[in-house]
């Protein structure tokens, strides 16, 4: 039994989780992914204590398997849509923990509305979109929201600098969620639903004309800015945890949109 898995951990985010993992010497780790040689070398080149785990996606044996022997389990396996169903169904089922980098609206929804209510009954916890850049707006927003002790009329986020670039992962996973709105128009209109990802996508608060996810504007000590390309998911993100945290302590905060600032 490990405390943590990498599952997908010979790919390129894969393998900066399970090096940072090293950087801080976690001593409970499995890698696990389909090809054993290629996880042997990485095991042995991080810590040769680690053990490896063999797993294919769409097998539900190994899959099963996997999630078994471990208490966390962070999946790098994407597209979500494609390879995703399985892993969360497990962990579900198990009680495991499980973290994603998921930016898949249909993936989301559909794990919500199949796996929610089992993940509460055995105390997995399923946290979806965990990583730049939902986790910024997500954390922010609750920290903003604990500092000022009431809930916000109007929150604008403003990105100035980023650095980086899209991984193929990423532009594969842009590609099933397109797919999937043109193939059923339930999709679709869930997808372009600004409370797409709350427990209830028709039970989310309509306060009029916050709901607009790409704007370009002036805003007074910033300047102009103009749509984040990650607005229209993480804003989704945020009403979803507006949504839960209003169940659980009886009121909610609200945040508007992302912004990305133009030239000065």
């Amino acid at each position: 039994m490990s405390d943590i898995t990498v599952y997908g951990a010979t790919g390129l985010v894969g393998q900066l989780v399970a090096r940072y993992l090293a950087s801080i010497n976690a001593p409970s780790v499995t890698l696990a992914g389909r090809n054993r040689p290629v996880l042997a070398a990485l095991r042995d080149e991080l810590n040769q204590h680690w053990d490896i785990a063999i797993a294919a996606a769409d097998d539900a044996d190994d899959v099963e398997h996997m999630v078994e022997h471990t208490k966390v389990l962070i999946t790098v396996v994407g597209p979500y849509s494609l390879y995703g169903d399985n892993v969360v169904a497990a962990c579900a089922r198990h009680g495991v923990d499980y973290v994603d980098l998921c930016g898949e609206v249909p993936f989301i929804r559909r794990s919500i509305d199949s796996h929610h209510a089992v993940a509460e009954s055995t105390g997995a916890r399923i946290v979806h979109s965990c990583g730049f850049d939902s986790v910024p707006s997500d954390i922010g927003m609750l920290n903003l929201y604990k500092a000022a002790a009431k809930p916000f009329a109007r929150v604008e986020m403003v990105v100035d600098k980023l650095k980086g670039g899209i991984s193929p992962g990423t532009i594969e996973s842009s590609l099933q969620v397109s797919l999937a709105a043109h193939a059923d128009k339930g999709v679709a209109r869930n997808l372009h639903n600004p409370y797409s990802l709350d427990p209830d996508p028709k039970a989310g608060p309509r306060l009029e004309g916050l709901q607009r996810d790409f704007e370009v504007k002036e805003l007074d000590g910033v300047g102009w800015v103009g749509p984040f390309f990650m607005s229209m998911f993480n804003t989704r993100v945020v009403r979803r945890s507006n949504a839960l945290l209003g169940r659980a302590w009886g009121k909610r905060f609200f945040i508007r949109k992302h912004g990305l600032r133009g030239p000065d």
